[in-house]
């Protein structure tokens, strides 16, 4: 039987992390860890199938499982756009029950810089579409995509293109007569958080009004993040940072320290250089960190702390990622807070607070509850150089199938996560 925590577990573990919370925050994390008492064992959230939940081998705890469930049929069809003279290539994936009667939420799916979303992501698509019950919107970018799926158009790492694209593609879909528009929203991996970010930003008092959710899968938070890649001056990154890597493009400060974030070499884990000349995508581009102009549209840690921003923000973010720390994910926390979202919370972490610090974090996985995603399905996404063998990969089947689904079911049921501020 599960025991109610007391104040005081929740206050011990703020003072040994060293960070004031709230009342409200130490009440968020009482009811977060309501498995603090004899029974370590954290009940099963949204989690198909709990009785066959695995043990982490190091720290004995449970691993949470799947959080897919079976189901309505589902239906993909082709989607075209034209977007000012680009041919955009889409695919929708729509579960049965989504009726002009019954309208569903719908999800836009924006993908990582070297994804090809169609063909490749069509099936996953249609694996989340089933498990949530929401249209499932997949598509290329213009200038990218493989072959005869590729859309065309220029590919501008997430500027004026790539918005206009976006923007229309969420537009134009959730205007057909099965979508609940009041209830849809974008789902980014990566890179793709770069231009929705922007559009949203940029249309949230126009065209994109209606947009309720943001879930946001590991972006970069801003020119510093994006460009991190491990030492190697053969490739002309490292040993230094390169130029513009300063304290407040990377937003150093009140989160953590540059060694703290983007670390030096420490045993076989290289160096997190920032801002290198050999580094994507100053290598695509040409543009380095010291460049304003291009930069300041592509962060979007600066674009969803405007103060029109209203979505409801979801970051995912595993134990292993591509980054050294979890220093990006922190900083998103802490920037769409300034907006006016009613919602953010960063993994299962209590929302609407400032996310939780690694000390912290520690020891509530002595009581197996975790701060950052893992599971049956894995620990990270590749490539991960920093995770010093311990990366268990995450595919993007496995992200689609097992990972997504409880967090899209939480951003379009907000009755069940109700708004926080």
């Amino acid at each position: 039987m599960l025991q109610p925590c007391s104040h005081d577990v929740a206050a011990s573990l703020a003072a040994r992390s060293g960070s004031p919370v709230s009342a409200r925050g130490l009440a968020a994390l009482c009811i977060w860890l309501a498995a603090c008492g004899s029974d370590p064992t954290p009940a099963p959230t949204d989690t198909a199938d709990a009785q066959d939940a695995e043990e982490d081998v190091a720290t004995g705890c449970p691993l949470p499982g799947t959080s897919a469930i079976e189901g309505a049929a589902v239906q993909s069809e082709d989607m075209h756009f034209n977007v000012g003279g680009a041919k955009i290539k889409g695919s929708i994936a729509v579960p049965t029950t989504c009726q002009n009667a019954s309208p569903c939420p719908l999800v836009v799916v924006v993908a990582d810089r070297d994804a090809s979303p169609v063909p490749q992501w069509i099936p996953h698509a249609k694996a989340l579409a089933q498990s949530t019950g929401t249209a499932v919107l997949v598509f290329n970018l213009p200038g990218t995509g493989l072959g005869g799926h590729a859309s065309t158009g220029s590919n501008d790492y997430g500027g004026e293109s790539h918005l206009a694209a976006v923007k229309e593609a969420m537009r134009l879909t959730a205007e057909k007569p099965y979508i609940d528009k009041k209830r849809s929203g974008f789902l980014t991996v990566g890179w793709g958080l770069v231009p929705v970010s922007a559009a949203i930003s940029k249309f949230t008092l126009s065209s994109l009004s209606f947009v309720h959710f943001l879930i946001d899968v590991e972006g970069p938070s801003d020119r510093c993040a994006a460009t991190q890649a491990p030492a190697d001056p053969a490739r002309s990154i490292g040993p230094d940072d390169g130029p513009g890597a300063t304290e407040s493009a990377c937003n150093f400060g009140s989160i953590g320290s540059h060694a703290a974030a983007y670390p030096p070499a420490s045993g076989d884990k290289p160096a997190s250089i920032l801002c290198a000349p050999g580094a994507w995508p100053i290598t695509e581009t040409g543009k380095d960190c010291t460049d304003n102009t291009w930069w300041v549209p592509r962060e979007p840690a600066r674009s969803l702390a405007a103060t029109a921003v209203q979505v409801r923000y979801q970051r995912v973010q595993f134990v292993n990622s591509r980054a050294p720390s979890h220093h990006a994910a922190r900083v998103m926390i802490k920037q769409v807070a300034a907006s006016k979202s009613r919602f953010f919370a960063l993994n299962d972490m209590p929302p609407c607070q400032p996310s939780l610090d690694d000390a912290t974090c520690e020891s509530l996985l002595a009581q197996c509850q975790r701060c950052w995603v893992e599971g049956t399905f894995g620990n990270g996404m590749s490539p991960a150089p920093y995770a010093g063998g311990a990366l268990e990969e995450v595919t993007i089947a496995e992200l689609f199938a097992d990972v997504l689904p409880r967090f899209v079911r939480r951003m379009v049921n907000p009755a069940e996560s109700p708004n926080c501020r």
